[in-house]
């Protein structure tokens, strides 16, 4: 994980002070999703049934991000990575 330091500079007789911030941790947040075909509420990747309806959600693959449309698939038809 990376991390970054925010500090604030002012001007005081001629120097700059430097006052060190908390550190801020950042991630990445954009995260696959899929959609519910029920509901079009969004989900995300791995997550099995939605949350608003209850209806199962499609399988992604974890390589690729494709939906697994297959229930008993082992392997993505897309890019061949191993689903499950």
């Amino acid at each position: 994980m990376m991390l970054a330091k925010q500090t604030a500079k002012s001007a005081t007789n001629g120097r700059s002070n430097t006052v060190a911030q908390p550190w801020i941790p950042l991630r990445r947040v954009a995260q696959q999703t899929v959609h519910c075909a029920n509901c079009a509420a969004v989900g995300f990747a791995g997550e099995r049934f939605c949350v608003c309806c209850g209806a199962q959600l499609p399988r992604t693959c974890r390589r690729c991000g494709a939906a697994i449309r297959h229930q008993i698939a082992n392997y993505c038809p897309h890019c061949g990575g191993r689903v499950g």
